[in-house]
């Protein structure tokens, strides 16, 4: 049998096995490539937690320098009233004299 520019049929087990090697290969990409990313994404979940982290830490501060600046206002603030009531009534006493 004379085949057209000298190719000959292939036999369907040598088709199988070809086919079959193929996949297993995409098989293996397919694998490397999702174990990959599992990879990366457990880096950047990580990552995320370390600044979520830092983050509280930082809003932890903030608050706590709030609480005393507050504090310090306040302590100020009782201070001025303390004075202020001091000198009306050394005023008052003096008209009452």
């Amino acid at each position: 049998m004379v085949y057209p520019f000298g190719y000959k049929p292939l036999n369907f087990t040598i088709m199988f096995n070809f086919i079959l090697g193929v996949l297993s290969v995409v098989a293996l990409v397919f694998i490397g490539v999702l174990i990959f990313g599992m990879v990366k994404l457990f880096k950047l979940n990580s990552k995320v937690e370390g600044l979520e982290n830092n983050f509280r830490f930082d809003i932890d501060n903030i608050q706590r320098r709030i609480d005393d600046e507050r504090r310090e206002i306040d302590i100020r603030i009782s201070e001025l009233v303390s004075y202020t009531d001091r000198r009306i009534d050394k005023s008052l006493d003096r008209k009452k004299d």
